[in-house]
């Protein structure tokens, strides 16, 4: 593979762990790492966990190489899911450094989600596989920021999204329609109306 060294001395300055991988099994994906200089690292990624509360993902590289990718040391992440193909992003919040799956990815607003997951018991081969846990985490990036949203605290979190760019639409929120189950509708209309309304401050 073209890029394989830069992401050895990249893993190695991080101080990874590596380890032979044997022949990728159905739970194993074949996809790619987005690094902070935009090279493509092709390879297969084999699940995702939590080393106390930071996040981390499976890779095996394109010679069987096997290793722990934190979200500071990429940009992302792609794999191909049977037929869908599933996208990660480096995110920081609050100090604290995430993956977050894209939803929906808009020019004025995007929904992005953080399954909560842990990895199954390691098999002989030391790769384990990404099991649900609890219920997903989504967040909204507005501008750059992003924000935790759920039912507790969406029609706080987000008329304030809303308001500056469209309060119209903030004003809607919490009625029928305008619910933490329409998020995905909302940040939708949300871009449609920056689109048609570019210069609206």
């Amino acid at each position: 593979m073209r890029h394989w060294l830069t992401l050895f001395l990249l893993l190695f300055s991080f101080g990874s762990v590596s380890a032979r991988a044997e022949t990728p099994d159905p739970g194993i994906f074949r996809g790619y790492l987005v690094t902070l200089n935009g090279l493509s690292l092709t390879g297969h990624v084999a699940g995702m966990g939590y080393s106390g509360n930071r996040m981390y993902v499976q890779y095996i590289n394109d010679l069987g190489t096997f290793y722990r990718i934190w979200p500071q040391m990429v940009k992302g992440f792609v794999y191909q899911d049977f037929q869908n193909t599933v996208v990660f992003e480096s995110w920081q919040d609050k100090k604290r450094w995430r993956f977050l799956q894209v939803l929906y990815k808009g020019p004025a607003m995007s929904l992005y989600l953080e399954p909560q997951v842990i990895l199954s018991p390691a098999s002989s081969d030391g790769i384990g596989h990404s099991v649900i846990e609890s219920a997903p985490v989504y967040f909204v990036e507005v501008n750059g920021r992003i924000v935790k949203t759920g039912p507790a605290n969406f029609r706080k979190t987000m008329p304030h999204l809303l308001q500056q760019r469209a309060p119209h639409l903030a004003r809607k929120i919490g009625n029928p329609g305008y619910r933490f189950k329409d998020l995905w509708s909302i940040v939708q209309e949300y871009n449609a109306f920056c689109k048609q309304n570019p210069f609206l401050l």
